[in-house]
């Protein structure tokens, strides 16, 4: 159900369409093209966290190199071990350099999802999968920022710790 929907398109050169009397001249109807608003919306909001990450990566890199090893703690399972990237792309990162791969593969479906956000053709449901997929790879640039704060500026974390030496 999307609230205060907008039925007028200006998204293409074929508009402005109104969607309230049937589909666009582009084919959109009005809940595929609140589908593709709220897939936007979703892009615009990851953006910054991505950005953020970003901006980490090319930080640690300057500083530390590519080779610097990347863990949430000696206590910290390898089968866990960053758990959002190794689903979302099926390789483990170990170092700064494998983040940084893993950086491009986030940003590239954040670009894809952008432009489908804006020229994308479809149902509200393949808007609505495409901003799930979206959640993904956001936690996934979550998950490098965090990393590279735990790894290499300091960051303290419970993995890092014995369990005696926390305190309740």
């Amino acid at each position: 159900l999307y609230t205060n929907p907008q039925h007028i398109c200006h998204d293409c050169s074929s508009g402005p369409c109104d969607l309230k009397a049937g589909k666009g001249k582009c084919g959109l109807g009005l809940e595929a093209y609140q589908g593709r608003l709220s897939l936007r919306l979703a892009c615009k909001g990851a953006r910054a966290q991505v950005m953020e990450a970003r901006e980490l990566l090319e930080c640690a890199m300057k500083e530390f190199g590519r080779e610097q090893e990347v863990s949430y703690g000696e206590r910290h399972d390898i089968a866990d071990h960053a758990l959002c990237i190794g689903q979302l792309t099926g390789k483990y990162a170990t170092t700064v350099g494998d983040l940084e791969r893993v950086m491009g593969y986030i940003e590239s479906q954040l670009n894809k999802l952008t432009l489908a956000g804006y020229s994308g053709v479809g149902e509200a449901f393949d808007f609505e999968c495409m901003a799930f997929h979206l959640g993904s790879v956001l936690l996934a640039a979550q998950e490098v920022s965090e990393l590279l704060k735990v790894s290499c500026f300091g960051l303290q974390n419970s993995a890092q710790h014995d369990k005696l030496e926390m305190r309740t």
